[in-house]
């Protein structure tokens, strides 16, 4: 799962602390990668450049049961 336009720093705290809390109870203990990432997600997927941007994101959480 990707965040786009991630420039709130309280935003980003939030939702990765929602999904780190209640992540892996929502999805029966799927396994979850929460990336994000600084630009609205037109600016990754219309370009090669931005593909490969979006191969680095800027903060990554995963999530596995174990």
């Amino acid at each position: 799962m990707n965040l786009y336009s991630a420039t709130n720093p309280a935003v980003t705290q939030e939702v990765f602390g929602f999904v780190a809390a209640h992540g892996l109870r929502l999805t029966g203990g799927i396994e979850i990668h929460l990336n994000t990432l600084p630009k609205p997600k037109e600016s990754y997927v219309n370009s090669l450049k931005g593909v490969k941007e979006n191969q680095h994101p800027m903060t990554s959480l995963v999530l596995k049961s174990f």
